[in-house]
């Protein structure tokens, strides 16, 4: 089939709720070949997922999920304000979260969290040469804290008891794939 033949065009769209996080809107689509449907995106801002890398640990936060109802340790993340870029945020939200100032961000990568639901996009980025400065800058609605687990077991516990934040699970891929590409580029012995 040719592409053209899967693209589908809105027709009108209108806002059918609006949160603190995020809108639902309605979207009155139309295929190349002529279905019509009516069809649902969750519009919100860009998150950024952070990889706080110190030495063989990540720091990561623990806090209670409202959606699942139960605590998890995930990586330090956030959504992107207006004007910041993702790197900005990334160093933001670990500083306000854990304390923890980064020397060094790096983009590993930007990808969609769900491409059937979602319009926004989350960046994945790796925060390095970290100094604890001791202090969280926490909302006024958030209770987090923060502590360090070997990477090793933040890969080998991933999709089990607190380690089920799904946007983990893309984080951790683009971090191997970056280390991949480090071992790679190591001289063999």
């Amino acid at each position: 089939m040719d592409d053209k033949k899967l693209i589908w065009e809105m027709e009108e769209k209108h806002q059918i709720l609006h949160t603190a996080v995020f809108d639902v809107e309605s979207r009155r689509m139309r295929s190349a070949t002529g279905i019509t449907g009516d069809y649902v995106a969750i519009k919100a801002p860009d998150w950024v997922v952070t990889l706080a890398e110190d030495g063989n640990d990540f720091i990561m936060v623990r806090q209670w999920r409202f959606g699942c109802s139960q605590i998890t340790t995930e990586f330090p993340a956030g959504l992107v304000e207006p004007g910041e870029s993702p790197a900005e945020c990334s160093r933001r939200e670990l500083l306000e979260e854990t304390g923890y100032e980064a020397g060094k961000i790096t983009v590993l990568g930007e990808c969609s969290p769900n491409t059937a639901l979602f319009a926004n996009r989350i960046t994945v980025c790796l925060a390095q040469d970290l100094v604890p400065t001791g202090v969280q800058h926490l909302d006024a609605d958030e209770v987090i804290s923060y502590l360090k687990v070997p990477i090793k077991e933040v890969i080998a516990n991933f999709c089990s008891g607190e380690y089920i934040h799904a946007y983990m699970g893309t984080a951790l891929a683009l971090y191997m794939r970056r280390m991949l590409k480090v071992f790679e580029k190591m001289p063999e012995k």
